[in-house]
């Protein structure tokens, strides 16, 4: 018999927690599942993606991080939303993906009984607020050995982020990557990329003050996300000749092809860089900061180059040693690729996942 599945996400921004929901409706098995989506609706893309494999219902997620009768009046009013969703949908589990959907999804299953399933992929919980919650949940997953450490969840597996980029990268044509090149003027350059959120946090800032400084090597650095995250006082790197500011795209496999190294400059800890792994099965080089996650992604020498946070100067020693050394490249490629497909691929979690929701 078939068994219906919740997930509850209400973030209004694409990110990694996002991108991998939609692997999950996109993969997990119609012939032993429904899959039902309450979201915030906030974001086109998301709710476009999410309607491709889903059912999907906009509901209220109240901001948590303030104390106020509105606020109060919200959060009520999206677990009374959950609740009716419950019941509706003959809902079987609820599969949580964000904190804020995690306390709706606790408080509702209150009233109608149903597994919960936790999936922590950020450092932002309460930390105390979410162990004494904890004993509602059937089954806690982590992205990473760093959050489980964070949180210090002794019974929680963690489950490493997967991808099925590989499969995408192969029906991308040269003419794509040609077309690509053309448009942004990265023909016979060296090309940095970088693809994500232009927030402080994720160490931008570094990356484009390293570039800049990259010097004889003629680089050009391509940068894939939204402009209007990115400080106002990096604002002139926007109309320098060496950077490419692409914004957000849908199909990430082409920018991929058309670099020829990938950074991922954090200067706080990464829960699981989903872009080091679509990277690494893109074949490209990476190199990222040593913290959090990032360190059980990459191996450093071997499946990428790992450096300090905050420091412009490593990452422009570390661009130079890949521009230079072509053995190096060609070792972390294909080590990068043997181990990335070994442990990330789309398929080993996925069916993972199965035979969790199968057995609750």
């Amino acid at each position: 018999m078939k068994k219906t599945i919740l997930f509850l996400d209400h973030s209004e921004i694409l990110g990694g927690s996002q991108l991998v929901l939609i692997n999950y409706l996109k993969y997990l098995s119609r012939k032993d599942f429904n899959l039902v989506v309450a979201c915030s609706g906030k974001n086109s893309f998301l709710l476009k993606e999410y309607e491709r494999f889903a059912k999907v219902y906009i509901i209220c997620f109240s901001r948590l991080k303030r104390f106020s009768l509105g606020v109060i009046t919200d959060f009520f009013k999206g677990v009374i939303d959950v609740v009716i969703l419950l019941y509706r949908e003959q809902i079987d589990i609820v599969a949580v993906n964000t904190e804020r959907a995690f306390y709706l999804g606790v408080v509702a299953c209150f009233f109608k009984k149903g597994k919960l399933v936790l999936f922590i992929r950020d450092y932002c919980y309460n930390k105390l607020l979410l162990k004494s919650l904890l004993p509602r949940v059937s089954k806690v997953f982590c992205v990473s050995e760093s959050i489980k450490n964070f949180y210090e969840l002794k019974a929680a597996k963690v489950i490493y982020v997967s991808s099925d980029m590989s499969e995408r990268i192969s029906n991308v044509s040269q003419h794509e990557i040609l077309k690509f090149k053309q448009k942004y003027g990265l023909e016979n350059k060296f090309v940095v990329g970088y693809a994500g959120r232009l927030v402080e946090w994720k160490g931008i800032r570094w990356l484009l003050k390293a570039v800049e400084k990259l010097g004889a090597v003629d680089a050009v650095c391509v940068i894939a996300g939204n402009i209007s995250d990115l400080p106002k006082d990096l604002a002139k790197y926007t109309n320098l000749t060496a950077f490419k500011f692409i914004g957000f795209k849908d199909k990430v496999e082409v920018f991929y092809r058309a670099i020829d190294v990938f950074v991922h400059p954090a200067i706080e800890k990464e829960p699981f860089a989903t872009t080091l792994v679509e990277a690494q099965m893109a074949k490209v080089p990476v190199i990222a900061t040593n913290l959090g996650g990032n360190v059980e992604i990459i191996t450093n020498t071997q499946t990428g180059l790992l450096i300090e946070p905050r420091s412009e100067e490593q990452i422009v020693s570390a661009l130079l040693r890949l521009h230079s050394d072509n053995l190096l490249r060609e070792r972390i490629i294909a080590k990068a690729f043997s181990e990335v497909m070994k442990k990330h691929f789309i398929t080993g979690e996925i069916a993972f996942l199965q035979d969790v929701f199968k057995t609750l």
